[in-house]
């Protein structure tokens, strides 16, 4: 089934989630696949058009940890659209939407690794955003919250080895920024 055919199904059935929801999950494999063919207009559009159906059923049911855990994925998703783009600012506005919600569902469930990845990835994202804008200062910061996070995480989590990786990872990126800087003691420090 096409997307144009669940758009049909969507409007006869408007009230029904569950068409709702294969309606975005269509636009999202679209936009997946148009970013792939680098048709980055094609690719935010499809997912934009994503979002806006997400938003409507997470706003629907905001305890529904699902719909909340699509949202996440939809502004991630409209976030590397943008960067694509090279729309700096709107991929972080989308990016930092999407970090808050990993840390609501994180604070909720600090078990579910699924949505501790999806804050690390978090991170990542906003990171690496930062420094292809040019704010590596903001970066260094983003950075360092992430390892702030991380260890956090890894305290109360000792047998969870995936927080020790992402600390190194932490402390690799905060070295590549201080470097950047030209703080060549703090990248020192931090590799070490």
């Amino acid at each position: 089934m096409c997307s144009s055919d669940l758009e049909q199904l969507n409007e006869e059935n408007a009230d029904n989630a569950e068409w709702q929801r294969s309606l975005l999950v269509a636009h999202a494999r679209l936009g997946d696949m148009l970013l792939k063919q680098q048709d980055r207009d094609g690719a935010l559009a499809a997912h934009q058009a994503s979002l806006a159906i997400t938003l409507r059923l997470a706003a629907s049911d905001p305890l529904n940890t699902g719909s909340q855990q699509d949202l996440l994925l939809s502004h991630v998703k409209v976030g590397d659209a943008l960067s694509a783009n090279l729309d700096w600012p709107g991929a972080l506005a989308e990016l930092h939407a999407a970090h808050a919600i990993a840390e609501r569902l994180v604070e909720q469930d600090p078990t579910n690794s699924f949505w501790r990845n999806y804050l690390w990835s978090c991170y990542v994202k906003i990171g690496w955003t930062l420094r292809m804008h040019g704010d590596t200062a903001g970066a260094l910061a983003n950075y360092r919250a992430q390892l702030s996070a991380s260890t956090r995480l890894a305290a109360k989590f000792p047998e969870q080895v995936e927080f020790l990786r992402q600390q190194q990872d932490s402390h690799t990126k905060i070295g590549e920024c201080l470097s950047k800087q030209r703080d060549w003691d703090g990248a020192i420090a931090s590799y070490r």
